[in-house]
């Protein structure tokens, strides 16, 4: 009788804490088809570059096929364990606590992992599901909980600044002289630009521009010589044609940052707050 009794507690436990805990869903297969699918993945997709799709495929498609690249997303799926569940629950319950209090609201947490290490490894969202990678979680087993939760937080922050606080989020870049412009077909139109291209899910090249007094600014990412990502400037003309692409170390502007991420505001705010977490902690518990 104890025995049936513990058998059923286990399954309880199971059902309703490690597999639907509250607002965290673990994604499938199946959901991943859905994901990468969605409207914003295929607005996403027409962006994407050659030598883009072959670094994202850890240099395994090398004639830019984007279908192939879809396909090896799919088939990477990671089923994560109870013991990874376990982490990212605890994550996620905290990162809830911190959104509320800094922004006083949280999301619904939509988790899907990958296997390998596609995408440079990096934890990105792609509508409203956070995208792991199987060796970012082993590396949060191994470093301090605020590590993994300074993530967390700021890929939430990227799912609210493109839902239900875009509104909010869009007044405050225009408070930081940030201003809505979209210059993504100009951009493609540079060679140098469309050959080093990278899109990033959680901020797109060109859609914001940066005034100063005297200059007008696009920042981008772009690939370097080593397949990894870069920030550089665009100063544009009045007529915002391009005048001049450089590395945005040599931009004498504050805008430029070696700690945060300054060429996206999506990516200001949100490397900013993960910056607090990894240093402060922001008294999370």
């Amino acid at each position: 009788m104890i025995y049936s009794i513990l058998i059923l507690l286990i399954l309880f436990l199971y059902l309703f804490i490690i597999k639907n805990n509250n607002n965290v869903y673990f994604c499938n297969k199946y959901d991943a088809i859905k994901i990468y699918n969605s409207d914003e993945y295929k607005n996403l997709e027409k962006y994407l570059q050659k030598k883009e799709i072959f670094y994202r495929s850890n240099k395994i498609i090398k004639n830019g096929d984007k279908n192939k690249l879809k396909e090896l997303y799919i088939s990477n799926v990671y089923d994560l364990n109870n013991s990874d569940k376990k982490i990212i629950l605890n994550l996620c319950r905290i990162s809830d606590n911190i959104l509320i209090n800094l922004l006083g609201k949280t999301i619904n947490w939509r988790i899907l992992c990958i296997n390998e290490d596609f995408d440079w490894g990096y934890v990105h969202t792609i509508d409203n599901t956070i995208i792991l990678h199987k060796s970012e979680i082993d590396s949060w087993k191994s470093k301090k909980l605020q590590y993994g939760l300074s993530f967390m937080v700021h890929e939430a922050i990227h799912i609210l600044q493109k839902s239900i606080m875009k509104k909010h989020f869009d007044k405050m870049y225009e408070s930081m002289h940030y201003q809505k412009y979209n210059l993504i077909d100009t951009l493609l139109k540079n060679d140098e630009i469309r050959d080093n291209w990278i899109t990033n899910p959680d901020g797109l090249n060109g859609e914001w521009i940066f005034k100063t007094k005297n200059k007008i600014i696009s920042l981008i990412l772009k690939l370097n010589d080593k397949g990894h990502h870069e920030t550089y400037y665009v100063e544009l003309d009045k007529n915002y044609n391009i005048k001049k692409i450089d590395s945005i170390k040599n931009l004498n502007c504050y805008i430029y940052s070696k700690v945060f991420q300054s060429y996206h505001p999506n990516e200001v705010i949100g490397s900013y707050i993960q910056h607090l977490i990894n240093t402060n902690g922001l008294g999370y518990s």
